[in-house]
């Protein structure tokens, strides 16, 4: 349910305050999960954070992202903190 929460409110932002968001989310991501982060889930990290990077300047974001963002990555620590953090 915060996935959809989450979808919500970064489709209806503007893509400036977007970017601003992700570029925020990303740097949190790097300082402070990276470090907690299990070994075995690093590259899972890392991946995230780069399709993080990938939706910056979009100027819609793909309701499908969200989806196969959820499925992918639901299962780990970080996934839910971010979600969590960005509400």
């Amino acid at each position: 349910m915060d996935i959809i929460k989450l979808r919500d409110k970064w489709v209806r932002m503007p893509t400036g305050l977007r970017n601003t968001v992700i570029t925020n989310a990303i740097a949190w991501l790097e300082s402070d999960e990276r470090p907690q982060v299990k070994p075995e889930h690093l590259s899972f990290l890392i991946d995230f954070e780069n399709q993080l990077q990938q939706l910056l300047n979009q100027p819609r974001l793909s309701e499908q992202w969200f989806v196969q963002t959820a499925q992918t990555y639901g299962s780990f620590p970080f996934f839910d903190k971010f979600v969590r953090k960005n509400l």
